[in-house]
């Protein structure tokens, strides 16, 4: 598997401890349910959960028999805590993958070495995704303009002021296993 051949070329002989950040998000589509393909569905799915969760299981399996710390970050969303019009498929998977953290981190304090997992909301940055959300139309976002004005008005946060919060995150003690953190709650 891919992530076996990742540890692979790790050298964990003097390593103590491990992260995954799991960081891969699509929004797309953005637009009504009714006027979605099956085909842009079950990519954003796969892209936003499916994928996630597949590592996830792998990185558990590999590690398992590893002394050290091991600590997983699911890179989440705010829109998984309430619905935005034209955005059913990305809160949804997002939602999905707050829970699959939850329940796999419950899972994971039953291993006698257990890798401690969170999901984290990075709040809304000037990223590419961002980009793409407003030249979306009105006609399929009805948030556009709203999201327009965070641009215009300077409130998306950067996205090394995100990483360096994620960064202290994953080095954090104690860590916060099992829960949804906010970028928010560490501003």
């Amino acid at each position: 598997s891919l992530m076996k051949q990742v540890f692979y070329v790790i050298n964990l002989k003097d390593a103590t401890s491990i992260h995954l950040i799991n960081n891969a998000g699509m929004v797309a589509p953005i637009k009504p349910i009714e006027r979605c393909e099956p085909e842009e569905i079950i990519k954003n799915q796969h892209v936003n959960l499916l994928a996630p969760m597949l590592i996830i299981s792998s990185f558990c399996k590999i590690t398992s028999s590893l002394p050290i710390e091991k600590r997983i970050i699911n890179v989440s969303s705010g829109a998984a805590k309430k619905p935005i019009n034209g955005w059913s498929s990305y809160g949804s998977a997002k939602a999905g993958l707050d829970l699959f953290s939850q329940g796999a981190a419950l899972d994971q304090q039953e291993a006698e070495l257990p890798v401690k997992i969170i999901s984290f909301h990075p709040g809304i940055m000037d990223t590419d995704m961002q980009e793409e959300i407003r030249s979306s139309s009105q006609e399929d976002f009805l948030n556009v303009e709203t999201f327009q004005n965070y641009k215009k008005e300077g409130k998306l946060l950067s996205p090394q002021r995100v990483a360096d919060v994620l960064v202290s995150l994953v080095t954090s003690e104690p860590f916060p296993n099992g829960q949804v953190v906010s970028v928010q709650d560490s501003l």
